[in-house]
């Protein structure tokens, strides 16, 4: 008697190895900072797109479809810089974090700093040990925000059933579905901090100019995202060039 191919697929386990254990369940955060001018007016952001039971994205960029509701964060300053707006998403994500993340879930905050991805996994332990100052000598620059962002962290790992953070760089302005929602949403934070505030100041001399474009930018894929909106009113938005500022602590 000729055996069933289908009869294999009912005697399969949809389970690990013994030893493996149950799938580690991932609660993912995408951060972004924008910064007209440096210094200048600038907006942060912070996207949670829904749980998910796997660390693997698809192809092109997708998260995997989530298991609950996500959230989504935003805000700005009148006079501040880029970094300093990367921190603020990122201290913001992780607070909101502490707030909505079931016990025991890896949290993994996306950010496309290499600023923020490398004093918060590396340089912030040496900060600490030599009082907050560089192997220099030299104070930290963003020591509030820095000494905010490490208060902030022990606060979402000491959450109940043992969480655990993972810094993530992610590649901007790559089309990154969550990456550019959280760029716009940037925008956004800026725009409304500037209509609280007062009018939008001229763009530092020497600052490119491109086309502006007839409606706000929504997020989307591709580089057109630095386009300004003649709608808005709010110009290009301007990046800040990451110039390392602090050295490693001798050693590291």
């Amino acid at each position: 008697m000729e055996r069933d191919d289908d009869d294999d697929d009912d005697d399969e386990q949809d389970t690990p190895p013994q030893g493996w254990g149950p799938r580690p369940t991932f609660f993912v955060v995408y951060t972004d900072g924008a910064c007209h001018g440096n210094p200048g007016p600038g907006g942060w952001a912070a996207v949670h797109p829904g749980m998910r039971n796997t660390a693997e994205e698809e192809e092109d960029g997708e998260v995997a479809e989530a298991a609950s509701a996500g959230w989504e964060i935003c805000g700005g300053e009148l006079e501040t810089t880029n970094n300093r707006m990367e921190l603020r998403a990122a201290i913001e994500g992780m607070r909101r974090a502490a707030q909505t993340a079931p016990p025991g879930v890896i949290v993994q905050l996306f950010t496309d700093s290499n600023y923020v991805l490398r004093g918060a996994s590396s340089w912030m332990q040496g900060w600490k040990a030599n009082g907050w100052t560089t192997a220099n000598n030299q104070p930290v620059k963003n020591k509030d925000l820095w000494q905010e962002l490490d208060a902030t962290r022990s606060e979402l790992l000491r959450g109940a059933g043992g969480r655990t953070l993972r810094w993530v760089w992610v590649k901007g302005h790559a089309g990154h579905r969550w990456n550019e929602r959280a760029d716009a949403l940037a925008g956004q934070g800026l725009e409304a901090r500037l209509h609280q505030g007062g009018p939008l100041p001229p763009p530092p001399r020497g600052a490119p100019v491109r086309a502006s474009r007839s409606t706000p930018y929504r997020g989307g894929r591709g580089r057109g995202r630095d386009r300004g909106h003649r709608s808005s009113g709010v110009p290009p938005r301007r990046r800040e060039r990451v110039a390392e500022p602090d050295s490693l602590p001798a050693g590291w």
